[in-house]
């Protein structure tokens, strides 16, 4: 958490403490979920008509190449107020845990050698999950990310809102 004066969480809930924003990730090992923005308002504080963009998600067209091979990286971006949008163009940098198995021009990665490398994006100081991608010299086999939702993305001080750190399998 960004801020654990602006509240804190416990047991998938984040409890508002005060007045401010917050960005939120769930951990489990080494995978890190996507980012996911919080917006605390006092009571008397209206919440805003502007739609915030609440969680970036990384996919992939494949998570298991063998070398030589490419993926093609697409970001989505979830706004709180239901709106959906591809965000692949506006992301500002991707991170790339081990640059030895592959690299990535645009928004495509290319595998050099075998391995395992997790990739994360980064868009207006959000960080979307993270997606692992492993180079084989065999058949590609089925892969997991870690994905953290929340209800509501803006409340007041004094309300909670409830996480939902999921599981999802990824297609190959």
């Amino acid at each position: 958490m960004s801020d654990s004066t602006v509240g804190e969480v416990s047991n998938g809930q984040f409890n508002a403490i005060k007045k401010g924003n917050v960005t939120i990730a769930a951990f489990s090992g080494d995978l890190k979920s996507n980012s996911v923005n919080m917006v605390v308002l006092n009571a008397e504080d209206p919440v805003p008509d502007k739609p915030i963009y609440q969680r970036l998600v990384l996919e992939a067209n494949k998570y298991q190449v063998k070398a030589g091979e490419s993926i093609t990286l697409k970001t989505t971006a979830y706004y709180s107020q239901g709106n959906i949008f591809d965000f692949t163009t506006y992301v500002d940098k991707y991170n790339v845990s081990d640059g030895s198995v592959g690299s990535i021009n645009g928004h495509v990665f290319t595998a050099n050698k075998s391995g395992q490398t997790d990739i994360i994006t980064h868009a207006d100081g959000l960080d979307s999950n993270s997606i692992t991608v492993k180079v084989l010299s065999t058949a590609p086999q089925i892969n997991t990310a870690l994905l953290l939702e929340v209800d509501n993305d803006t409340i007041h001080v004094g309300e909670t809102a409830k996480f939902k750190a999921s599981w999802i399998c990824l297609a190959v």
